[in-house]
C-alpha cells in the first residue's frame, strides 16, 4: 500500500481461488479467498466476488487467470491513468448494515456492475474509487503454491442443484459477496505481519 502526503491513497487486496472446490466454467460461481497480507487471507471466509471484479476480470481478459489461481485488486482514492483502471462511483453509504462497520456501494461503467466496500477505521468513503485487477505477483504465486491453497481435494460433496435445473424458489441462496476493504489507516505490505 501506497500513502501519499495528500492522503490519497492506493492500497491492494490478494484474492485467491479456493482449490476445494474444484473446477469452475466461470468467475460467477468461483470460490476465493481473499486478504490484505498472508494471515489475513490464511483465515479468511471462502467468498464468490461482486460482479464488480467478475466484470472487471473480463473486461481485462484475466478470468481465467483468476479462475486457476487468483487475482490481485488495486483500489485507489485518486484518478489514475491508463486504461485498466476503472471509476466506480459511490451510490450510497449505509450506516448500520447488518453487524460491523458502514459499507459503501460503488457503481461501475462497465454493464451496470457494483462493489461494496466496508469503511473500515471509519474513513470517508471516497466519492469515485479507481479499481483495477492484475495477475498475482510471483513471490504471492510461490507462497500460495507453498501452502497448498490451490489443491484440490477430492471428496468435496456435491449438491443435488450444481446437476439439476430447479425453479428460482428451490435453489440455495448464496453467500453475500467479498465486500472490499475500504482506504487502510496504515502502510502494509502483503508479506508483513
Amino acid at each position: 500500500m501506497r500513502n501519499n502526503r495528500n492522503k490519497d491513497y492506493e492500497w491492494t487486496l490478494t484474492v485467491v481461488r479456493d482449490g476445494r472446490q474444484g473446477l469452475v466454467r466461470n468467475a460467477d460461481t468461483a470460490e476465493f479467498k481473499f486478504g490484505r497480507w498472508r494471515k489475513e487471507l490464511d483465515k479468511s471466509n471462502i467468498k464468490n466476488i461482486p460482479d464488480g471484479l467478475i466484470t472487471l476480470l473480463r473486461h481485462l481478459e484475466l478470468e481465467d487467470t483468476a479462475l486457476e489461481s487468483g487475482f490481485l485488486v488495486r483500489m485507489s482514492t485518486v484518478t489514475q491513468k491508463g486504461s485498466n483502471w476503472t471509476a466506480f462511483k459511490k451510490v450510497v453509504v449505509a450506516e448500520n448494515w447488518d453487524i460491523g462497520p458502514p459499507k459503501a456501494i460503488y457503481s461501475g461503467p462497465l454493464n451496470l456492475c457494483s462493489l461494496e466496500v466496508e469503511l473500515i477505521y471509519r474513513c470517508i468513503p471516497p466519492d469515485t474509487l479507481w479499481v483495477t485487477v492484475e495477475e498475482l505477483p510471483e513471490s504471492t504465486l510461490a507462497w500460495i503454491f507453498g501452502k497448498g491453497l490451490l489443491l484440490n481435494y477430492e471428496g468435496k460433496q456435491a449438491t443435488l442443484h450444481e446437476w439439476c435445473e430447479f425453479p428460482d424458489g428451490l435453489v440455495p441462496k448464496k453467500a453475500p459477496p467479498l465486500t472490499l476493504p475500504g482506504p487502510p489507516d496504515f502502510r502494509y505490505h502483503f508479506f508483513g505481519d
